[in-house]
């Protein structure tokens, strides 16, 4: 038998548990707002990947070396036309968060 600090909420505790994060969320959302912390009031710091780190990664479609654009803050990869967004200082790599730079045919 399971004990009851183990056990899932269920019923009202399942409720009572998701009006509570609710709040919890809510709570830490004004807060964050009230000290100026809303993504909404401040831009998002852009930070370079260190020339080590652009060494290291690789497009995750084609394998091949990624590049820095400072225009768009993007890892580009020339060999598959795509950006990878780079969101604060959290590099995106996800294919299906990519922009389409250009197309790439067969032929090259």
């Amino acid at each position: 038998a399971a004990s009851v600090a183990t056990r899932a909420p269920r019923g009202p505790m399942l409720a009572l548990s998701a009006r509570v994060a609710r709040r919890s969320v809510r709570r830490l959302a004004a807060r964050a707002h009230m000290a100026g912390l809303s993504s909404a009031s401040q831009a998002e710091p852009r930070v370079r990947p260190s020339d080590e780190a652009l060494a290291l990664l690789a497009c995750p479609i084609t394998k091949e070396a990624l590049r820095y654009d400072p225009e768009t803050h993007e890892l580009v990869s020339d060999a598959a036309g795509l950006a990878f967004p780079i969101q604060g200082s959290i590099l995106n790599l996800m294919p299906q968060d990519a922009r389409v730079v250009r197309r790439v045919t067969g032929d090259e």
